[in-house]
Parts: structure tokens; C-alpha cells; sequence
């Protein structure tokens, strides 16, 4: 019962860097959500059991980075298919501009949903590491150009960078764990590459996300003091992360 509480401390770990950088980039052209946040918490609880049913001796590094893979899936599919959100405030609409009956793109989500747990549950996944690593850097990537191309057009940069940061992941997890379970170690190189990708974009350079490029509005205050209000805790959370990699 002990390991099942750390698998949600694991989890409410790694989504609370996901939450610190998200609040960071975005609340600099909207307005504090709580209820974004909760959602983000729900599904990394979610994402806790269903790894902790699947393997219940993972190491909890691993399964705060599985768990911000499995959080950010569930997250894109809600907004995708669940939302019902007027999307003209933004750049590049996060329902991927599908137009359905409401109700058949819920009940997509639900089968989505069904069927990645039963995946990570009851289907057998055996690959070479090195296979994942690249499959997982350009399955990031063929995604999110899929996403913004039609919006920003194809920047090869952005398009190379998700590779290049799933290899240095998976690398490194390898590095440390030398023989990993081939599903946990896929989550977790997709949850490691969306920590390095939203560094990189969000707090190294402080960029805000294309989605509100139609934004002229800046709030000026919390461009001045998000640094101190929210570095220390991002900081804290990354030595937390690191601990749980080589200690836990």
C-alpha cells in the first residue's frame, strides 16, 4: 500500500513540472484556470494506478515521467474530442479542427482511452531500445507538425528538436537503468522529452506557446515577476526529479 501512495507522490511530482512550466509561458496572455490544473492532477492520478496495476516496483523516477506521458496524452485527447471550447481566440484551434457531432468525437475519446489501457495492461511490447528511442523522438515530432504546420508552416529546427531531446532521454535512462521494461522505458522517454522540449521553449527562452500568437495583450506584471515566483518551486521540483533518478 506504501509503494501505490509513492506511485501518486511519483506522479504529482512530474505533473507539477509540466503545471510550473505551463503556468510560466501562459498565464503571460491568459488567465489563471484551477480547473486546468486539477484536470492536469487528475489524470497523472490516473495515470499512477493504471502504472502501478501494470508494474509495482518501477522505479518512481520512471513513473513520473510515464505518468506526464500519459497525463499529456490524455490531455490533448480531452481537448481534441471531450472540449467543447470556442477555439477562435486561438491560433492553432486544440481541437485539431475536427468538426464532428460532439457526441461521436466523446465517444472516439472513450475508445481512445479503453484501448490505451488496455495497451498498457494486456498487450506485449518488446522493442529494441534504440528502435524506441528514435520511434518516440519522430512520433513527437510528425505530431506536433501535424498540429502547427498548417498554422506556422514547417520549421525544420522545431521539427529536429524532439528527436534529438528523446535521444539525449533515452540515453540517459539507459545510462542509469540498464535493462528497463520496454513499455515503461517508451513512456517514460516521452515524458522525459516533453520536460527538456518545455525547458528549453518555456523557461531557457521564455517563448509563448504559437497557440496564442493572436494575442496582442502581454500581462506586463507577470512577465516582470514570474521568475521569482515561480523559478524556486520549478527548481525545487527538478532536484526532486533527479533525486528520485539516482536514489529512489
Amino acid at each position: 500500500m506504501m509503494q501505490f501512495f509513492f506511485y501518486l507522490l511519483a506522479a504529482a511530482l512530474g505533473v507539477m513540472n509540466m503545471v510550473l512550466w505551463g503556468v510560466y509561458g501562459d498565464l503571460v496572455v491568459e488567465k489563471f484556470q484551477i480547473f486546468k490544473i486539477l484536470r492536469s492532477f487528475i489524470f497523472a492520478f490516473l495515470a499512477a494506478i493504471l502504472l502501478y496495476f501494470y508494474c509495482s516496483n518501477t522505479n518512481l523516477f520512471l513513473v513520473s515521467l510515464s505518468a506526464i506521458a500519459i497525463e499529456r496524452l490524455a490531455t490533448e485527447i480531452y481537448k481534441a474530442l471531450i472540449r467543447k471550447e470556442d477555439q477562435s481566440k486561438y491560433s492553432i484551434p486544440s481541437d485539431l479542427s475536427f468538426k464532428q457531432n460532439i457526441w461521436l468525437k466523446r465517444l472516439l475519446a472513450l475508445v481512445i482511452y479503453a484501448f490505451f489501457v488496455y495497451f498498457v495492461l494486456f498487450i506485449d511490447f518488446n522493442l529494441n531500445y534504440y528502435l524506441v528511442i528514435f520511434l518516440a523522438g519522430f512520433v513527437t515530432a510528425m505530431g506536433g507538425m501535424m498540429k502547427d504546420a498548417p498554422y506556422e508552416g514547417f520549421e525544420k529546427l522545431k521539427f529536429f528538436r524532439s528527436p534529438f531531446l528523446a535521444m539525449v532521454a533515452g540515453l540517459i535512462l539507459l545510462f542509469r537503468f540498464a535493462n528497463p521494461d520496454p513499455k515503461i522505458f517508451t513512456l517514460a522517454i516521452f515524458g522525459f522529452e516533453r520536460i527538456l522540449s518545455e525547458f528549453y521553449k518555456k523557461i531557457y527562452n521564455g517563448k509563448i506557446p504559437g497557440k496564442f500568437s493572436k494575442k496582442i495583450t502581454k500581462n506586463s506584471w507577470w512577465l516582470e515577476n514570474r521568475k521569482r515566483l515561480v523559478l524556486p518551486s520549478y527548481i525545487a521540483n527538478i532536484i526532486l526529479l533527479i533525486s528520485m533518478l539516482f536514489f529512489v
